[in-house]
């Protein structure tokens, strides 16, 4: 059985993420605090913005109201949120991450010390990306990462 992921800040980037794990076949939840964007998520699924082409993604996405109805624990939670949320909602995830479970920081920013110093992970993983996005209204997230060759990316969700 695979791992159980979570993308925890499903703007820009976790968007993104989220969507590439999802389609790659991955039991992944994409968890966002944001009410209007949630529901687009579930209702719409995320379309995704390339240079050679547009895809649309269905996702399982849940409000962090909603995690607590979860009947499992992530191996795996990506921490996409914003440099402001990140001790919070390293906090809140802490009780849902499994005891061997790793928490993977793919940020605008560089938050290795808060989070290393932060009393919810004994141990914090890095993994090092080129990203760069921004959020505008409710339902309208894009994230551009920048990949090795001739591409761009944007995600969003559909009915934008």
């Amino acid at each position: 059985m695979g791992k159980k992921i979570a993308v925890l800040g499903t703007g820009a980037i976790g968007s993104s993420v989220g969507s590439d794990l999802t389609r790659a076949g991955e039991d992944v939840w994409l968890i966002d605090q944001w009410p209007a964007h949630v529901e687009a998520m579930k209702s719409k699924g995320l379309h995704i913005q390339m240079v050679d082409g547009d895809l649309h993604v269905q996702v399982r996405a849940l409000h962090l109201c909603e995690v607590c109805s979860l009947k499992h624990k992530f191996d795996v939670v990506f921490l996409t949120c914003k440099s402001p949320d990140s001790i919070w909602l390293t906090q809140f995830i802490k009780p849902y991450l499994a005891s061997d479970g790793v928490l993977v920081s793919l940020q605008n920013s560089l938050n290795d010390e808060w989070l290393r110093r932060s009393s919810a992970m004994s141990a914090t993983s890095r993994l090092s990306s080129s990203w760069r996005g921004r959020c505008g209204s409710p339902a309208s997230s894009s994230a551009i990462r920048v990949r090795p060759g001739p591409g761009l990316r944007s995600a969003r969700p559909t009915g934008v």
